[in-house]
């Protein structure tokens, strides 16, 4: 009868649909095809997972493509960017994308490559490719909403803000844990707090992660201030060694590093609070004056604005520079500096039994600019009234091409003129010679 035709018909269409999706999904994975092509294969599958039921999106089919595609050898930025201009504008799209990337990220763990399918570092790589790409507006769904109350039907999942928030967190979560490349890392670090953290559900869940990171030291465990000190200062994060590892991120490298102003401007933030005991702050100075001594003319001007601000703000430093003797005792000499350069715990240093020689050194330092700033350390720092401190910001971002700019746009009132009776022969004369 009809009914028997219509189900044989139905039958052969499920069928056939389903081979013209696996071949189109073929397509996509396939990197010998054109990029164009690859592209249309992807427009046409997400065609498909809009049409399968009238007005539901088939999530199941647009994320086994999409777990497939980032798998596979052959992912590329044509896919990535026709994707992120055309559907991860979409809420709908944008939510069940989360829940891919989260299983895919979950699976890295006992991932074992297949024949075509891309390395586990690789495939984290692209897994954070496409989370980085969707955008970030997870709350704005008051046009989803309108739109499902107007359709008639019922409401979604992806149309509850606090849904978005739960799988946007449990994506990133899951990607965290999961191993991924060194540049990735601190890609992640570098826009942790202002792309991932203002958008989860509990921020607080990051902890471990920027405590782990700024334990690695270096380049990342600079990257990692920007997080931890968001989730110190707005998430109520207790990290009683913080300052321990702040110390022993300060070294040589932090002058060369490409995020220095940025690390420097949060070294400030911190350095700022009157409450620091004075064993610590001592540490921190002799700290920079001993870096300053092989630093290049930016870092040395860096190091001496910090001595200058630390010893402004506590007064017990000042022994540092000025140390009182006691009436009918002589002046006691010490054969060696007793600050321990080598120590990693600041309160061990001795620093403040120690002096500040190394500023009197900077004295005769060839940029002339760094004399004068350390011709500021003379002044009586602990009147408040008299002293200001000094400006942060522009030295933190200071460099060679800075300060060679500065030079020659200064105008110059008097010009040094040598003159001589004989014009010059030789650059040495015969004596010398």
């Amino acid at each position: 009868g009809d009914d028997d035709a219509r189900d044989a018909y139905l039958a052969w269409f499920a069928k056939h649909r389903r081979v013209f999706v696996e071949r189109c999904v073929g397509c996509v994975v396939d990197g010998e095809l054109d990029e164009r092509a690859r592209c249309l294969a992807l427009g046409v599958i997400m065609e498909c997972a809009r049409c399968e039921t009238p007005g539901k999106f088939s999530n199941e089919l647009y994320e086994d493509a999409l777990r497939r595609a980032t798998r596979a050898k052959s992912w590329s930025e044509a896919l990535l960017g026709t994707l992120k201009a055309r559907y991860l504008t979409r809420v709908d799209v944008r939510y069940h994308t989360y829940g891919a990337m989260r299983k895919l990220a979950e699976e890295l763990k006992t991932y074992a490559p297949g024949e075509g399918e891309a390395a586990a570092v690789d495939v984290a790589r692209n897994v954070y490719d496409v989370l980085n790409a969707t955008p970030r507006a997870v709350i704005d769904l008051e046009a989803a909403k309108k739109k499902r109350k107007t359709s008639g039907g019922g409401k979604p999942k992806w149309t509850e803000g606090a849904r978005h928030r739960r799988a946007f967190s449990d994506a990133w979560l899951a990607l965290l844990r999961a191993d991924f490349p060194e540049d990735i890392y601190r890609k992640i670090l570098m826009r942790l707090h202002v792309d991932v953290m203002p958008h989860m559900v509990n921020p607080q869940l990051l902890s471990d992660f920027c405590v782990d990171s700024i334990d690695v030291g270096g380049l990342t465990g600079m990257l990692a201030l920007n997080g931890l000190f968001i989730l110190m200062t707005q998430h109520g994060l207790e990290y009683p060694t913080f300052y321990n590892r702040l110390y022993e991120l300060l070294d040589a490298s932090c002058f060369h590093a490409n995020h220095r102003r940025g690390f420097f401007s949060l070294m400030d933030v911190f350095l700022k609070s009157p409450a620091l005991p004075a064993y610590l702050v001592a540490s921190f100075i002799k700290r920079f004056a001993r870096l300053a001594l092989s630093a290049p003319p930016a870092g040395a001007m860096v190091c001496v604005g910090f001595i200058h601000n630390l010893l402004r703000r506590h007064k017990s430093c000042v022994v540092l520079v000025h140390r009182e003797r006691v009436e009918g005792e002589a002046a006691k000499l010490i054969d060696a500096d007793p600050f321990d350069a080598d120590e990693r715990d600041p309160a061990k240093t001795n620093a403040l039994k120690s002096s500040l020689w190394e500023v009197e050194t900077l004295r005769a330092h060839y940029f002339p600019q760094i004399p004068k700033m350390v011709a500021l350390l003379e002044r009586d720092l602990t009147d408040r009234v008299k002293t200001k401190e000094l400006e942060m910001g522009d030295l933190c971002g200071a460099s060679y091409g800075s300060l060679t700019a500065e030079e020659l746009d200064a105008r110059v009132k008097k010009v040094p003129l040598a003159s001589r009776a004989e014009p010059f022969t030789s650059i040495f004369t015969t004596s010398e010679m």
